[in-house]
C-alpha cells in the first residue's frame, strides 16, 4: 500500500494535470464591435457572445489604432446600456481624460453582465461621431468565478475571441503537483 505522502501527491498530480484543463475552458468569451444602427458611430454597439456561461463583474476597454474614435465624455463618467440573458440595463462607466480606456463595473449596477451558454448580449457605449474606421478595441474582464478574460477585436472584424487566464488556484493546484512529483522523484533517488 502506498504511504500517505505518495497518496497525496498522486492526488496532487491528478488535480494539478485534470483540473487545470475545464477553468480554461469556462468562459471562452468573443466580441465584435460595430456602430449602433439608427444612430451612427456616436454610440458603438458591442455584441459579446460566449460557448459557455459566463457571468462579467468587469469589463476594461483600452482603445489603439489608426481611429480618432474616442469613448465619451472625456474624463468623466458615462453610462451604458446592456442587454443580457435577464434583459436590458444600464449603468455609469469611468472614463479616462483621453477617452482612450473605459471601465464597467457590472456589480454596481446590482448584478454582473449575465450570459448562458451559446448565448450573444450586447453593450451599447457613446462616443465621439467621428469615423471608428482603424478602430482596435483591447478588452478585459473579471468574471464571477475568478477568472480573467483578455481578447483584442478590431472595428468592423467578425470577432475576437477572448483567452481565458487561469485562476490562481488552478496554479496553485499545478505548482502543488509539480512539487509532488519532485519529491517522490527525489525520495526514489534517495532510497535506490
Amino acid at each position: 500500500m502506498p504511504s500517505l505522502s505518495k497518496r497525496f501527491a498522486i492526488a496532487g498530480m491528478a488535480v494539478a494535470l485534470f483540473g487545470a484543463v475545464p477553468s480554461a475552458a469556462r468562459a471562452q468569451t468573443t466580441i465584435s464591435v460595430a456602430c449602433q444602427l439608427g444612430v451612427g458611430c456616436a454610440f458603438l454597439q458591442i455584441d459579446v457572445a460566449t460557448v459557455n456561461a459566463v457571468q462579467l463583474n468587469t469589463l476594461q476597454l483600452s482603445l489603439s489604432g489608426s481611429s480618432a474614435w474616442r469613448f465619451a465624455p472625456l474624463g468623466g463618467p458615462g453610462t451604458f446600456v446592456a442587454s443580457d440573458d435577464f434583459g436590458p440595463f444600464g449603468g455609469f462607466t469611468t472614463i479616462d481624460a483621453n477617452g482612450l480606456s473605459l471601465s464597467i463595473d457590472f456589480l454596481a449596477s446590482g448584478f454582473p453582465f449575465d450570459l448562458g451558454a451559446g448565448k450573444t448580449g450586447l453593450l451599447q457605449i457613446e462616443g465621439t461621431t467621428t469615423d471608428p474606421n482603424g478602430l482596435v478595441i483591447d478588452f478585459s474582464g473579471v468574471t464571477a468565478s475568478g477568472n480573467v478574460i483578455t481578447g483584442v477585436t478590431r472595428f468592423g472584424a467578425p470577432e475576437a475571441r477572448g483567452a481565458v487566464v487561469p485562476e490562481p488556484t488552478t496554479v496553485a493546484l499545478l505548482g502543488a503537483g509539480l512539487a509532488g512529483i519532485g519529491l517522490i522523484a527525489r525520495r526514489r533517488k534517495k532510497v535506490g
